[in-house]
């Protein structure tokens, strides 16, 4: 199979290169920035879950060769998350979270009178990975202040699609090792035809 130009040019790029340019959150950050941090709890928590909704389906999308063949638009949230946890996609640690957050906003959506609680946040709090907690305890605005529920729901939508790029670009990655192999054998087969 001769190497196309798109190839020679995916072969000429540093792996930092591919990263940085496959690097991109698949919505609008800023937009989803102004939504996490506005309304109330259940507003919030809505607005999260349909993020990680459209994170897992980007994710299965992107991962599978042929999604059209298993009719990815037409599963519920429930059955792409499984679908990303079993093709090893995203790690428990961040399922986790991401499980609360499916649950809490199915109460709000079954429940008019449901509003999320103390203890509700609590459960989001007690089963978010440290590291995420602490790095929103990091920042410099924080000032000290706990992790609120927002904030949260925000640093487990924003390293959920952190995880998805990270995924795009070892795809990226394995491919142009594949022209890479393709190129050294178009270069060697002449010269052991040769020999």
């Amino acid at each position: 199979m001769p190497i196309s130009e798109d190839d020679l040019a995916l072969l000429s790029m540093s792996d930092d290169e591919i990263a940085i340019k496959n690097s991109n959150f698949s919505f609008d950050f800023d937009e989803m920035h102004k939504r996490m941090f506005s309304g109330d709890r259940s507003y919030q928590l809505i607005q999260a879950h349909l993020y990680c909704e459209h994170i897992v389906l980007q994710m299965v999308r992107e991962a599978l060769p042929f999604p059209e063949e298993i009719s990815v638009d037409r599963m519920g949230f429930a059955q792409r998350f499984q679908l990303v946890m079993a093709l090893g996609l995203i790690d428990k640690k961040l399922a986790a979270p991401i499980k609360m957050i499916n649950k809490l906003r199915n109460k709000v959506a079954h429940d008019l009178t449901f509003s999320v609680s103390e203890a509700d946040a609590k459960s989001l709090f007690d089963c978010t990975p440290s590291d995420l907690i602490e790095a929103v305890l990091d920042m410099p605005s924080r000032c000290g202040n706990a992790a609120s529920f927002e904030d949260l729901l925000f640093v487990v939508v924003v390293k959920f699609d952190i995880v998805r790029q990270q995924h795009v670009v070892q795809r990226v990655l394995g491919r142009k090792s594949q022209i890479h192999l393709r190129d050294a054998l178009n270069k060697a087969y002449p010269l052991i035809k040769n020999a």
